[in-house]
């Protein structure tokens, strides 16, 4: 299963990045998720979840795969990845 999650931010990168890794460390699941920057890029992983997110001008744009058994729980992990985005600013989030 793949969710998309889009959003725009009025921060410039290094704040948002800053604010990204606050949030995500304030995650119930930290203890359990891996994180790396790569540029502007965003790599998240998880028991069942890969998540790949990109800021571009502005712009967010999060790309999460889930498998089995992390699909028992993907309502509480888009949630999750929802609230760091707009714990870092990112309005109009879309879900496709």
């Amino acid at each position: 299963m793949t969710v998309e999650i889009s959003g725009v931010t009025s921060y410039a990168f290094e704040r948002f990045k800053q604010l990204m890794d606050n949030s995500v460390a304030r995650s119930m699941h930290a203890s359990l998720l891996r994180t790396e920057w790569h540029g502007t890029g965003y790599r998240a992983t998880a028991p069942g979840i890969a998540a790949f997110g990109r800021f571009h001008n502005g712009e967010v744009r999060v790309k999460i795969m889930i498998s089995f058994p992390a699909t028992l729980m993907r309502g509480t992990i888009v949630a999750d990845i929802q609230r760091t985005m707009r714990d870092c600013g990112c309005n109009n989030l879309q879900l496709t």
